[in-house]
């Protein structure tokens, strides 16, 4: 075995040990099986199947793939090989299977005839091996040479069939590097890899794409490459991308392949899919052209497709993603006059009008080249649905049956003799859908029908369901969707509700519930019309009935009275006052738990607390009651809704303004930042009520408008999904409320509370204006607390930023007595270091604003300027920066000139910044007022910024930066103020992220009670101006790095460097070292320390500088977590051996014997300088534990102890730092030439 070796780039020992040390038992066996391996690869050629079948055994993988380079090495059989090659490249279990594979593939590439192929192949082995390395500095400079590979396999595609040859380097083997860099541990190499691979060209796919399916769409299925396209502003082109990717890969295909990938596309969209990731498909999916390729036998896949969308929780995304894979089926279908049945259990999936909205023209597309089919045909069709209990595809059937019926003029004729039909009057209902669509009035939601046809149907209706049960359960799945709610279906029930005779209890809960959900949407004026004295009829039967008891029969009738008495009573109605009705309701929240009778139920606590319950403090114990029911639904979709219900009921009441109440409120919007909706709710309500509230709710108001959380991965591409989903102006349509769109809660929260705020001061007195300032300023000195504030777009910096916001906001409505007091807020934020420019910015603009009008505190922040420079040096390019704008809006000679007599002497500052500030500032003031004729009295000020002697320099860039940047070019204080320029403008500018900034949208949404003009001007320059000097955050990046390959990389680099980098990662394999015949060892005694993260980096050192051994305490520490975290599986190259603290003596005593000189890192009174100190050649270094260093009994048994130089004022260095100094010194003397 003398003469095995595996070549220059590859350690035949993965253990860590030297080559040429002696073998061990286990050793000796590989190298025998390894040497009959050799026999067989020689002699047979079916070698290579057994080869891996043997590797698909447990465990086998890594054993056997350290033997592929030197089988590479020693056998003339490179198909063979290679083939072995592809299969362990692709082993998730051994990267040790897969470093030798890549090994394997270099040796061969060696071999080859021809200088190109030879090239070819080590390129694409170091691209593999560069793929390893879980470092993104590492693998970054490689990515260019991903251009180069598709390259190669383009041209390969194009010119033979060599789809699996393993000789033949094209996709094959380029599959293999893209699927290496999608699985990456590094996330935005992945998120590169997905974004290339959707760029791919569909030449590479004519035959097979499984590549597609078995790693892109996977990759997809999941928000982490989605959220890291958000952050890097390329979501939009990926799906454009991903799209042209998909349809060039169908329209290359043959047509056998184009059925097969669809069914493919249709299998996988039935996996488990992440709900965000499967709308993001979806969209790109419903723009695929027009294939008909599935038929009725791919239907159970496409129902269980539509099934995995109805998964996901937010309506509008829900509804949009299952519109989406509708539209997609619509274009991929075969249909047929009987499998076009198939379409209603698909669109019942959907809200009614929104499938009516989104598909009906895709419907009509996709059912052109059907046969029309007659009316009776239709009611057959459609009284089947019925009698098997399908009545939720009712409507959508119609859907169908309007785009294939053939007697469209006569319908709504022969629809309406079908309303005294029994079941045939649904039918017919289901058919007129869209009638009356385009006349209705769409602002209002107003049924489908026209007054006439409703009225007809609703007589027929009603009076079949006094006798029919069933007919009464189809009010709400297909009547109430077309009628809607018009005044005529309302008039209807009440000429029910208002006759004399009894009712059948089922019948009168029918038309009771079905009065209240129509009613509902009526305003009162609009009842009183079609109610007149009749309501005090009905509600004087109903309030009668609410006064009994309720037993379990009669607990249906009670609630639908309920509801008709919520909807009804009003304060003028006496009729309304039924006794004990609070009460009675607070006990039955108690016994119910549906979530309709459960609102019903505080809606009438609402109506009912302060004139039946007027004590406030049983109020209070109302409240506590009955947060604890809303507490029961805080894992249902109904959470919302009962928070919304439970604040209904508080601020109607008369203890809204109690200490219980105000902490109630608090601790919702504590938990709303789990939960943003929660927020916009409160806000909401806050909005409706604020009138009624008193001071102690300043700081709520407050808190709503500094909310928001620092968005997590998962919301910013919730956020995404809906932005894309509401720029669909039918979803914008259905979900119109501003709690629909989830995405804006949070900011909607800040602006609702912002506007409040300003009605408060403005309509509440001095009293709330000196509590909203002093809670303002409070919590900025609380934030001014936290140890992260000077960190960009940490939380402190953003409640800041916001709290900043709300001031500049109300500044307008604060009493001249609190002037003194904000001056010196606003005085001290200049002078903190820890300011981001989006705090400073504002306060400067504020004391601005300030000091147009107030010259008495003007003068004083002039005469501040000394103390601000012994205070903070920095802090006078503010003084600088308030001084200049105030000139600027003042306008005046004598601001001008005493504006040049204060800034000019600044501009021989010793301070750069503050120089560049000055200069800047009086460049820009004089430019502004050059023409005026008083200006030639400041002559000497235009020499200054005229000067231009200077061709280049620091100076002139940062000047010319800052008198083209918005703040000094285009801002103007007071121009410039409003709600936008505040919210978005500034905070833009400033290097604030999307999620912080107020938009034109949510101010108008938001905004309504703001009293500062909302947007800007048309003429003004400031939004459009950029921002080159205010833009950077101070200790923030951007996490998203730049991905960018070089373009200038060059062909010598891609050709020569990269075998040079290989070097520098596989260091054991690649460096130079020198031959050491045993002589020459090194071994690192670690036993004495005890933490895991140390020992993990002291192992990634150690097999980097070529140690032989480390020694540790317990072996098993190379399977903690931290280990493994800082060791980078260094411990599968490194020798690791056990010794514990007990026997640690003995073992150094019998290295000594062994001829090693032990070396203890440790500072003692005849210790030696590492930099003047000359190792043995066997050398064991010693290392102490992380506080005590080497105990004193083992000093004893030193031979040299050596200690790190030091320069600082700090006592140690950290153990693995040291070690690592004394590693590399030992390297640099014995092992690297």
């Amino acid at each position: 075995m003398e003469g095995l070796q595996l070549g220059h780039l590859y350690d035949a020992d993965l253990g860590g040990r030297s080559a040429d040390s002696k073998p061990s038992k286990d050793r000796m066996l590989w190298e025998e099986e390894a040497e009959s391996w050799i026999e067989r690869f020689r002699s047979s050629p079916d070698a290579v199947a057994a080869f891996l079948e043997e590797t698909q055994r447990e465990g086998n993988a890594e054993r056997l793939g350290q033997m592929l380079p030197l089988l590479a090495e020693k056998v003339d059989a490179p198909k063979q090989i290679r083939t072995a090659c592809h299969r362990l490249l692709n082993d998730v279990s051994s990267r040790v299977a897969r470093k030798a594979a890549g090994e394997a593939i270099a040796l061969l590439a060696m071999k080859a005839s021809d200088e190109a192929t030879r090239l070819r192949w080590q390129k694409f082995a170091v691209l593999l091996n560069m793929l390893e390395e879980p470092q993104f500095h590492l693998v970054k400079p490689v990515l260019a040479v991903f251009d180069w590979l598709i390259e190669q396999c383009v041209q390969m595609a194009k010119v033979a069939d060599s789809s699996e040859d393993p000789n033949v380097f094209g996709w094959y083997y380029g599959q293999i590097a893209f699927e290496k860099a999608i699985k990456h541990t590094n996330g935005w190499i992945r998120v590169w890899a997905v974004q290339k691979a959707a760029n791919l060209p569909a030449v590479l796919f004519q035959k097979d794409t499984k590549f597609v399916f078995e790693q892109l769409l996977p990759a997809l299925n999941g928000i982490d490459n989605f959220w890291r396209m958000i952050e890097k502003s390329e979501l939009e082109r990926f799906l454009s991308d991903f799209n042209s990717f998909v349809q060039n890969v169908v329209d290359n295909m043959h047509p056998d392949g184009k059925a097969l990938f669809y069914r493919s596309l249709l299998h996988s969209l039935t996996d488990s899919w992440s709900p965000i990731p499967l709308y993001f498909i979806s969209s790109v999916l419903s723009k695929l052209g027009h294939l008909a390729v599935f038929e009725e036998e791919d239907f159970p896949k496409i129902r269980s497709a539509v099934s995995g969308a109805l998964k996901i929780q937010q309506l509008p995304l829900k509804y949009e993603t299952v519109a989406n894979l509708i539209r997609m089926f619509l274009k991929t279908t075969r249909w047929t006059d009987d499998s076009v049945w198939f379409l209603p259990e698909l669109l019942s999936s959907l809200d009614y009008r929104i499938a009516s909205d989104l598909l009906s023209n895709d419907i009509g597309e996709a059912t052109s080249s059907l046969g029309k089919t007659s009316l009776d045909n239709v009611v057959k069709i459609g009284l089947k649905l019925l009698h098997i209990g399908e009545a939720s595809r009712i409507l959508s059937f119609g859907v169908v049956a309007r785009a294939l019926l053939d007697e469209k003029e006569d319908l709504k004729k022969k629809a309406t003799e079908m309303f005294a039909s029994g079941d045939e009057m649904f039918v017919a209902l289901a058919l007129l859908g869209d009638l009356g669509k385009r006349n209705r009035i769409e602002s209002l939601e107003l049924g489908f029908l026209d007054e006439s046809t409703s009225v007809a149907f609703m007589a027929s209706y009603v009076e079949s369901c006094r006798t029919n049960p069933v007919h009464r359960n189809l009010f709400d799945p297909i009547v109430r969707p077309i009628l809607g709610y018009s005044k005529d279906v309302v008039a209807t029930l009440i000429s029910v509700l208002d006759r004399p005779e009894p009712l059948d209890s089922g019948f009168e809960c029918f038309i009771n519930n079905s009065f209240y959900v129509t009613a509902s949407f009526l305003d009162e004026a609009e009842q009183d019309e079609l109610l007149g004295q009749r309501r005090c009829y009905i509600l004087q039967r109903v309030t009668k009935s609410l006064s009994a008891a309720v037993s379990p029969e009669s607990r249906s009738l009670f609630f639908s009275h309920l509801r008709l008495y919520d909807l009804l009573a009003t304060t003028e109605t006496p009729e309304a006052d039924a006794a004990g009705l609070c009460k009675l309701c607070v006990d039955e929240t108690d016994r119910t738990r549906d979530w309709d009778s459960i609102r019903v139920l505080f809606s009438v606590i609402g109506r009912t607390i302060n004139m039946q319950v007027p004590d406030i403090d049983e109020q209070v114990d109302i409240l506590f009651t009955l947060e604890g029911v809303v507490s029961e639904f805080q894992k249902s979709i109904h959470y919302l809704p009962a928070i919304g219900a439970y604040f209904g009921v508080l601020f109607k009441s008369e203890a809204r303004n109690s200490e219980k109440a105000v902490s109630t409120f608090l601790k919702f919007m504590e938990g709303a930042s789990l939960n943003t909706s929660i927020a916009g709710l409160l806000a909401e309500l806050v909005e409706k009520h604020y009138a009624t509230l008193s001071p102690d709710w300043v700081r709520p108001v407050v808190e709503l408008a500094k909310f928001g959380p620092i968005p997590r991965h998962d919301m910013k591409t919730i956020s995404a999904a809906f932005e894309m989903a509401f720029a669909n102006s039918s979803i914008a349509k259905h979900y119109s409320s501003a709690l629909d769109r989830a995405h804006l809660s949070a900011k909607m929260c800040r602006m609702i509370g912002i506007s409040v705020a300003q009605r408060m001061c403005k309509e509440m007195g001095v009293e709330f204006q000196k509590r909203f300032l002093d809670e303002s300023l409070s919590c900025a000195e609380e934030i001014d607390k936290s140890q992260s504030r000077s960190f960009g777009l940490s939380m402190p910096h953003r409640v800041k930023t916001r709290v900043s916001q709300l001031l500049i906001l109300l500044e307008v409505f604060l009493p001249e007595e609190t002037n003194d007091q904000f001056y010196e807020f606003l005085f001290n934020c200049l002078l903190d270091s820890c300011q981001q420019y989006s705090i400073t910015l504002i306060a400067e603009w504020m004391l601005v604003k300030m000091f147009v009008d107030n010259d008495a505190i003007y003068k004083k922040f002039l005469n501040s300027v000394g103390v601000m420079a012994k205070k903070r040096t920095g802090s006078v390019a503010s003084w600088l920066n308030v001084v200049m704008h105030v000139t600027r809006v003042r306008a005046t000679e004598k601001d001008v000139g005493l504006f040049f007599a204060t800034v000019f002497p600044w501009c021989s500052a010793q301070n750069f910044t503050i120089r560049c500030t000055a200069i800047a500032a009086l460049k820009v003031v004089y430019e502004q007022f050059r023409s005026q004729k008083w200006c030639k009295n400041f002559a000497f000020i235009e020499s200054l910024v005229n000067f231009d002697s200077e061709p280049a320099g620091n100076s002139k860039r940062i000047v010319g930066d800052l008198t083209s940047d918005f703040y000094f070019a285009h801002f103007n204080p007071v121009r410039d103020y409003c709600l936008q320029a505040v919210l978005e403008t500034v905070p833009e500018k400033t290097g604030m992220p999307e999620d912080e900034l107020i938009e034109p949208q949510v101010i108008r949404l938001g905004g309504r009670l703001s009293l500062t003009r909302p947007l800007h001007q048309e003429d003004t320059a400031m939004s459009d101006a950029t921002s080159i000097v205010y833009s950077a955050l101070a200790k923030s990046s951007c996490s998203a790095p730049d991905m960018h390959s070089d373009k200038e990389l060059s062909e010598e680099f891609v050709d020569r460097d990269l075998l040079s980098m290989q070097r520098k990662i596989n260091v054991k394999n690649g460096r130079k070292i020198e031959k050491t015949d045993g002589k020459k060892s090194l071994i690192v005694v670690a036993t004495l320390i005890d933490k895991c993260a140390n020992l993990g980096g002291l192992a990634r050192t150690s097999e980097i500088f070529g140690v032989d051994k480390m020694v540790v305490a317990n072996e098993a520490v190379t399977q903690s977590q931290d280990f493994k975290a800082l060791s980078m599986s260094a411990e599968n190259w490194l020798c690791i051996e056990s010794v514990n603290k007990l026997d640690l003596e003995s073992y150094l005593l019998r290295l000594r014997e062994a001829g090693y000189k032990i070396v203890a890192a440790e500072q003692t009174n005849d210790s030696v300088p590492l930099e003047v100190y000359s190792f043995p050649e066997k050398a064991c270094i010693l290392l102490g534990d992380e506080k005590e260093g080497v105990p004193t009994k083992l000093l004893r048994l030193v031979d040299q102890t050596v200690e790190i130089s030091q320069i600082g004022k700090t006592r140690s260095l950290n153990v693995h730092v040291s070690a690592s100094l004394f590693i590399h010194t030992y390297a640099q003397q014995h092992l690297i030439e």
